[in-house]
């Protein structure tokens, strides 16, 4: 919709919840039920996702800040990447939307 502005924070459906646990499972190489840093880069690499590196680095480290398992690595279960998941591919639709928007009015 040409109209929207990238603002409206849409609730995820039961589909993409689906995927993203499929993509969980993909991505999820040594099948631990956590997915770490480089799995996670991995993944925003291989779906080639719009992203700022810094921004992602961010994104990615502030999220894993306190997700520590047992051996002291940083990971995410399904739950923490799901939610990971909502607000990159949130800032992915908006990055877009600027990048329309700038196309257009230039």
């Amino acid at each position: 919709d040409d109209d929207d502005d990238g603002s409206h924070v849409p609730a995820l459906s039961e589909q993409k919840v689906e995927d993203l646990r499929r993509t969980f499972e993909k991505y999820d190489e040594d099948d631990s039920g956590s997915m770490d840093l480089a799995e996670i880069t991995k993944l925003i690499r291989d779906e080639q996702y719009t992203h700022n590196e810094h921004y992602l680095s961010y994104l990615i480290h502030s999220v894993f800040s306190d997700r520590v398992d047992k051996q002291g690595r940083e990971t995410l279960d399904f739950a923490d990447f799901k939610r990971f998941m909502h607000i990159f591919l949130l800032c992915d639709q908006r990055a877009r939307h600027l990048i329309r928007q700038h196309l257009h009015d230039n």
